[in-house]
C-alpha cells in the first residue's frame, strides 16, 4: 500500500513539473490558435492615418496667397504656397460693387467670416451682401496642412460728385508765390507717375514689332521674362538688370530636372513644399513643389524696388514624379496654353487647325494617365508633360502564425515603409516579415503618397518542438521508473 503512494507521489511530482515547465515557455499561450490579437486598418479613409496626423508630423502652417488673372475667363487663380489653387472673380484684399464668386475644388476646405462672425457659404455661390469677408482656406499635402487668407469687401459704388465749374478767366500772370506754393503742394506724384505709366504702355501698343523681342510686361514673381533660343534657357531680369537663367518655364509642371544659373552678388533661398531647406545647388530633381527666391546683397536698385521679403522676386515650379494625390488642375504657365489632352493613351481634347485647342488649365476629375502638350509663346515650342493621378492607398493584408506576421501587398509602385515597436521607430526591417514580442504600427506609403496602416500585437511564440523533448524526457523516466519497479517485484517473487 505504501508502495503504491509513493508511485503516485512521484507521478504527480512529475506531470506538475511538466505543466510549470510549459507554463514558462509559453507565458502568453491563449485558448485561440495563435495567442495574438490583430487590428487591421483602423484608418478613415483611402490614405488617412488614425486622427489625420503621422507621428512626428508638424502642425499646420500660414501659408502666402499668390493669384494670377486669366482674361479668357475674367478670373483670378487663388494659388496656396504653389500647392492648391482655388477661383474668384475678385482680386484678393479688393473691394466691388457687384457679386462675388469663389470656386473651391475638392481638395481644399474653407471657412467665412462676414463682418467677424462666422458666414455660411455654398461653393461657386454668388455673394451679394455688403460688409467686409475673410475666408480661411485650408489644404492637406503630405499630413502637413497649409492655411491660407483671403479677403474682400462688398462696398456701395458712390454716386458721382457734382465736377467743378472751371473759371474761363484763369491768368497765370496774376498769380502770386503763395499761390504758387499751394499749387505745389496740391500735386500728386503717385497720379503723375500712373499718368506717365499709362503713356509708355500707349507707346508700346503703338509700336508692338518694336518690343516683341523682349516682356516688358513685370509677372506677378517680380521679373521680366525672355528666351534665348541659342542656348536653350529662359532669362529672367530683376529690376536693376541682373539676370537669372532657369531651363524652364516660371510656373511650370515638369516631369524632369531642372536647372540654374544665378550670378555672383546673388543670394537664393530654396522652399520644398512650403518649407525653407538648405539646399545651395542648382539643379533639383526630387518631386516636389520648388520656390526659388532672390536678393542682390550690395545693390541699392534691388533695394529700392523690391521694398520686403514678401516682394522679392522668385522662379517657382513643381517637379512631377511617377504619380501625384493632390492635382485636381492642371494649369500652363503664363504665356503657354494647353494644346491637347491625353487620358489613358487616349485623346480627350486635340486640337486642329480649324479649331485649335487653348486652355489655360485642365480639370483631372479622375484617376488615371494624363498626358499634356503645352505650347509656349514665348519659346515657340511644344512641350509635354505627364501626370498619373493616384488617390488611392495601397492595400495590404496581414497574417500572424506562431508570433511571426506575413504581410503581403497589393501594389508593386510602393515607395516607403515605416514601422514602430512599442511606439518607436524601427530603423531596419522587412516589411514582408516581422517577427518579436511587442505592439507594431506598420506604414506603407506609395508614390503618390497615399498611406494605409496597421495596428497589431505578438505575443511570445509557443515552441512546441521543445515541449514535445520535455514530455518525452518525463516519460522516459516514467518508464524507467516502472520498468525499475518491476523488476524488482520479479526478483523478490522468485
Amino acid at each position: 500500500m505504501r508502495r503504491r503512494y509513493v508511485k503516485s507521489r512521484i507521478f504527480t511530482a512529475g506531470l506538475t513539473a511538466a505543466i510549470c515547465i510549459f507554463a514558462s515557455l509559453s507565458p502568453a499561450f491563449d485558448s485561440g490558435a495563435t495567442g495574438l490579437e490583430l487590428y487591421e486598418d483602423p484608418f478613415g479613409g483611402s490614405g488617412q492615418i488614425e486622427d489625420g496626423v503621422m507621428p512626428g508630423t508638424a502642425s499646420p502652417s500660414q501659408a502666402s496667397i499668390y493669384e494670377k488673372y486669366n482674361s479668357d475667363f475674367e478670373l483670378y487663380e487663388e494659388s496656396i504656397s504653389d500647392m492648391f489653387f482655388f477661383y474668384s472673380n475678385v482680386s484678393n484684399g479688393s473691394m466691388s460693387a457687384g457679386p462675388v464668386t469663389l470656386e473651391f475644388p475638392s481638395n481644399l476646405t474653407y471657412e467665412f467670416q462676414k463682418d467677424g462672425a462666422g458666414y455660411n457659404y455654398t461653393n461657386k455661390a454668388q455673394i451679394t451682401e455688403q460688409g467686409n469677408y475673410l475666408v480661411r482656406v485650408k489644404g492637406i499635402y503630405n499630413d502637413r496642412e497649409y492655411v491660407g487668407t483671403f479677403r474682400f469687401s462688398i462696398r456701395e459704388m458712390p454716386k458721382d460728385e457734382e465736377p467743378e465749374e472751371i473759371q474761363d478767366d484763369f491768368n497765370p500772370e496774376e498769380l502770386t508765390e503763395e499761390d504758387l506754393l499751394e499749387m505745389e503742394d496740391e500735386i500728386d506724384e503717385e497720379d503723375l507717375m500712373e499718368r506717365a505709366n499709362a503713356s509708355l504702355d500707349e507707346l508700346d501698343a503703338e509700336n508692338p514689332e518694336e518690343n516683341a523681342a523682349f516682356n516688358y510686361d513685370m509677372t506677378e514673381t517680380g521679373m521680366t521674362e525672355s528666351f534665348n533660343s541659342y542656348v536653350g534657357l529662359f532669362s529672367y531680369y530683376l529690376f536693376s538688370g541682373t539676370e537669372i537663367q532657369s531651363s524652364v518655364q516660371n510656373g511650370s509642371i515638369v516631369n524632369g530636372t531642372v536647372s540654374i544659373a544665378v550670378p555672383d552678388g546673388v543670394e537664393y533661398t530654396v522652399f520644398v513644399n512650403g518649407k525653407e531647406t538648405e539646399n545651395t545647388e542648382k539643379r533639383f530633381s526630387n518631386p516636389g513643389f520648388y520656390r526659388v527666391v532672390f536678393k542682390e546683397t550690395e545693390s541699392l536698385d534691388f533695394n529700392m524696388s523690391y521694398q520686403s521679403e514678401k516682394d522679392y522676386p522668385y522662379l517657382h515650379f513643381r517637379i512631377v514624379g511617377k504619380a501625384v494625390n493632390d492635382m485636381e488642375v492642371f494649369n500652363a504657365p503664363k504665356n503657354a496654353k494647353i494644346t491637347s489632352v491625353y487620358f489613358n493613351n487616349e485623346a480627350v481634347l486635340e486640337g486642329t487647325e480649324e479649331e485649335p485647342v487653348s486652355l489655360d488649365f485642365y480639370q483631372m476629375p479622375e484617376d488615371g494617365a494624363y498626358s499634356f502638350k503645352i505650347f509656349s509663346s514665348v519659346t515657340g515650342r511644344t512641350e509635354t508633360v505627364n501626370v498619373t493621378k493616384d488617390t488611392k492607398a495601397p492595400g495590404m493584408s496581414i497574417g500572424i502564425k506562431n508570433g511571426t506576421a506575413s504581410i503581403k501587398y497589393s501594389a508593386d509602385d510602393l515607395a516607403e515603409f515605416a514601422l514602430w515597436k512599442n511606439g518607436e521607430l524601427v530603423s531596419a526591417f522587412n516589411p514582408s516579415t516581422i517577427k518579436g514580442k511587442g505592439s507594431y504600427e506598420l506604414y506603407v506609403t506609395d508614390y503618390a503618397g497615399n498611406t494605409t496602416g496597421v495596428k497589431f500585437v505578438l505575443k511570445n511564440a509557443v515552441n512546441f518542438g521543445s515541449i514535445a523533448a520535455i514530455l518525452l524526457f518525463l516519460a522516459i523516466i516514467a518508464a524507467g521508473y516502472v520498468l525499475v519497479r518491476r523488476t524488482k517485484s520479479v526478483i523478490r517473487v522468485r
